[in-house]
């Protein structure tokens, strides 16, 4: 299982997620995504609710009823706009970089990290941009691939 958001500018997610605005969030092209990983890979958009979902019994694959319990979320995260992925027990692999269509760093990323992390998107020619913060908002310079 793994977590994706359709937002990357949500002070919140970066506060929490990402280390106090210490890391990163990888932008993905989800059509390209959903080519590159492997059949049995499926999303499902998270449903927010104030009750959380009843289970009866069922003749139904567990893993379904699994994955139904593992796709509601409290109301309150609705701003998250999460998605879920499933897959198979391991790694989920995908081989095409393409998936990726930018990097976003935090502001207070260290400017090692930063550095080395620009270098290396630069060679796979993967876009970052760096995130500034103005009072309570943040936004994010665009940085070219070149």
């Amino acid at each position: 299982m793994c977590s994706f958001s359709e937002v990357h500018n949500h002070e919140l997610m970066w506060a929490h997620y990402a280390d106090q605005f210490r890391g990163i969030c990888i932008s993905y092209s989800l059509s390209k995504l959903l080519k590159a990983l492997p059949d049995e890979v499926t999303f499902v958009r998270m449903f927010y609710n104030e009750a959380e979902p009843t289970v009866y019994p069922t003749h139904r694959d567990l893993s379904q009823v699994a994955k139904m319990i593992f796709s509601y979320k409290n109301y309150r995260w609705l701003y998250e706009r999460e998605w879920r992925m499933f897959a198979p027990l391991g790694k989920a692999y995908y081989q095409d970089a393409a998936c990726l269509t930018r990097v976003y760093l935090g502001s207070r990323i260290k400017d090692t990290d930063r550095n080395r992390i620009t270098s290396t998107l630069k060679r796979l020619k993967i876009k970052t941009s760096h995130m500034t913060i103005d009072k309570y908002s943040i936004s994010f310079e665009r940085k070219s691939r070149s």
